[in-house]
């Protein structure tokens, strides 16, 4: 019975790496006549984008929509307006010549970006609130006048602020990064996690608390303090709310030419230069990002077999149950339902060590990473545990706008990959596969609820809690690739959930790497 139980899962594994493969090449191409057209949409203050969309925001009247791509994509660019919210998203789309929206609105109060995402402002945005969301690997680069500010920065997002704020509160974890070096707080209050960072311009109080490797850097009299110890700190300051040059000397200047972090694991170097462009070196391999987004990868020919685990992973996740269904099959579990579309897989796999095992066409993988699993509920669901495990309460209060419920679960993953691939010389001409098995740590989970009341800022409730989740996970992962074309799926196991403390559920998640070192 459990022969013919891993075989099933094994097959479903293949079939949603095969299904994502001819999804991916069934799809068409940019025509290269890059076309604009204005859209008239209803009013709204919110933008909620993801993919690979750049856009520009500029302040002021009227308002106006402005989508530039391929004139065989406009129809597959779609703009909606949903609850005061301007929803951007795509359909189909591969290698477009540009994917560029222009916004112009006389006033903003929610931005969510995801996936590989940018936003720029077009010169200075003065609102009294705004609420900033970034995750996965997207970028903003904001000028603000704001009154009340609030960022939540996770993934390997980037969030680069300048300007002035009356007050900032942050939740900056995972990979990412939060420049605020250039907006000069009344009080700042940032919570770092993970491994992400945080550099902050607080006029007269910081509140922070920093855990995991997070770090942050200040500003305090022309010096910039940088904490790297966990714990909880306060800071008053008599710094001045109009720097000038001399008072920034050096201060700015580190962040345009770049700051650098090196890691080393083993015989490894890993070194990160921020600036522009940001390169990345491992060993004697190359990633650089300009501020335009375009990727540049360096590699070295090398003698050695070489796998395809390090890179920067993006896809979908949720759970099957015990007969290979997407169904909740236990009623009183029934909240856990998911919308699949918002259910984001994110991983930072950065460190890689290989073995060859035939002929330096096959050969043994293994590495760290960190994995995010976000799972988006389809109904307003507030979750929580009791002595019985993992329960969860559907909100429906009168006057109240949802707009997001979800579970996110970290783990440190360690894969063991046996690959085979044809050309260990050739990048752009060769193929891949891999097979076995991935095992992962929890080191976090937490859900979050976003919702409106009425007022002019959107509210968020965060809690952190283990609710009942497996400690532990053992996934089989396959890896297929050809040239720059590579995929990945993952099924675990073991069971989301602890034994009799929640449903019984299979985590499962099919994407494709978006970078790979």
């Amino acid at each position: 019975m459990k022969t013919t139980l891993t075989l099933q899962k094994s097959a479903i594994l293949a079939i949603l790496i095969l299904t994502l493969s001819l999804s991916a090449y069934a799809q068409s191409k940019g025509s290269g006549n890059l076309v604009k057209q204005d859209r008239p949409l209803a009013p709204f203050t919110e933008i909620e984008a993801g993919s690979a969309f750049q856009i520009e925001l500029v302040q002021g009247e009227p308002a106006l929509v402005t989508v530039e791509t391929d004139d065989n994509y406009q129809d597959k660019i779609q703009t909606v307006v949903e609850n005061n919210r301007l929803i951007i998203s795509s359909d189909g789309l591969k290698n477009p010549t540009a994917m560029k929206i222009y916004i112009k609105t006389p006033d903003i109060r929610v931005i969510e970006l995801d996936g590989a995402a940018r936003l720029d402002t077009e010169g200075e945005i003065k609102i009294s609130d705004l609420s900033i969301d970034a995750s996965g690997a997207a970028k903003l680069n904001m000028e603000l006048d704001v009154q009340a500010l609030k960022s939540d920065i996770s993934g390997a997002a980037k969030v680069i602020l300048k300007g002035k704020a009356a007050s900032h509160n942050s939740n900056i974890s995972g990979a990412a990064f939060l420049d605020a070096m250039e907006l000069a707080t009344q009080t700042s209050n940032a919570n770092v996690s993970g491994a992400a960072k945080a550099r902050v311009y607080a006029i007269s109080e910081l509140k922070t608390e920093v855990s995991g490797a997070g770090s942050i850097t200040y500003f305090d009299d022309s010096e910039t303090p940088k904490i790297s110890e966990p714990g909880t700190y306060s800071f008053q300051f008599e710094n001045p709310e109009n720097p000038d040059a001399e008072d920034m000397e050096g201060i700015v200047s580190t962040a345009e030419e770049g700051d650098s972090t090196l890691i080393s694991i083993g015989d490894i170097q890993v070194k990160v230069f921020e600036g522009d462009p940001t390169t990345i070196k491992i060993g004697d391999r190359e990633l650089e990002v300009d501020e335009e987004g375009n990727v540049d990868f360096k590699r070295n020919k090398s003698d050695r077999f070489d796998g395809h685990w390090g890179g920067f992973d993006m896809g979908i996740n949720g759970y099957l149950n015990k007969d290979m269904g997407f169904d909740i099959l236990e009623d009183n579990y029934k909240f856990l339902e998911l919308r699949y579309e918002k259910s984001i897989n994110v991983s930072l796999n950065f460190f890689e060590q290989n073995f060859n095992l035939i002929g330096k066409n096959f050969g043994l993988t293994t590495g760290l990473g960190f994995e995010w699993n976000n799972y988006r509920f389809d109904d307003n669901i507030k979750i929580g545990r009791d002595n019985t495990g993992i329960t969860g309460d559907t909100l429906n209060v009168e006057g109240v706008n949802y707009t997001k419920s979800k579970l996110v679960v970290n783990y440190l993953t360690l894969p063991v990959l046996f690959e085979y691939q044809t050309n260990r010389f050739a990048n752009k001409n060769s193929f891949h596969i891999s097979a076995g098995v991935l095992t992962g740590l929890r080191i976090g989970a937490h859900t979050k609820m976003a919702y409106n009341d009425g007022a002019k800022q959107k509210d968020k409730f965060r809690d952190k809690n283990d609710y009942d989740i497996n400690p532990f996970k053992f996934d089989l992962t396959a890896r297929i690739g050809w040239g720059k074309v590579n995929l990945y799926a993952n099924y675990s196991l073991t069971t989301l959930f602890k034994d009799n403390r929640g449903p019984e559920l299979y985590p499962f998640a099919v994407g494709i790497t978006l970078s790979s070192w």
